[in-house]
């Protein structure tokens, strides 16, 4: 019962209610653990249900205000078991649609970098339900992306 009020559910008469905070809630919570893992993340983070986060290999940074809609995919573009790492930047006032993801499949390296593969998304960008982002790809502050789209290039 506790976990579930730190998440903004709240039990009435037999019935589990979500709370219209419960992404805020859930968000803080995740906040926390980022910057435990050594990402850095802004105030008022809105994430919501089934998104999966991967610090192995990836350094979050987060601005403020920030909203990742549900069931997104947050790894980075990192490679398990390899000196690859990856970077991934959201910028503040930047808004994610639900099943986001970010595809080190298709990123076309030729061999391993040297650093760390950054992926940016700008201040102020909108992106769509059901992105896929190459790993290394930048959004550009204000940037639109549609949702469905596949974005192989900077924009």
């Amino acid at each position: 019962m506790r976990l579930w009020n730190e998440i903004g559910l709240i039990e009435q008469s037999n019935v589990l209610l979500e709370s219209p905070n419960r992404n805020l809630a859930r968000g803080e919570l995740i906040r926390e653990w980022l910057v435990q893992n050594g990402s850095i993340c802004g105030d008022r983070l809105s994430v919501g249900v089934g998104v999966i986060w991967s610090t192995s290999n990836t350094r979050f940074e987060i601005g403020d205000n920030v909203t990742i809609g549900a069931y997104s995919v947050l790894n980075g573009g990192g490679t398990d078991g390899e000196s690859v790492m990856s970077m991934l930047s959201i910028g503040n006032r930047t808004n994610i649609g639900s099943f986001f993801s970010i595809d080190s499949l298709t990123c076309r390296l030729i061999e391993v970098p040297s650093g760390p593969i950054a992926t940016r998304i700008g201040n102020e960008a909108t992106i769509g339900p059901r992105v896929t982002l190459e790993a290394g790809v930048t959004i550009t502050d204000g940037g639109n992306i549609i949702g469905g789209s596949i974005v192989r290039m900077d924009r």
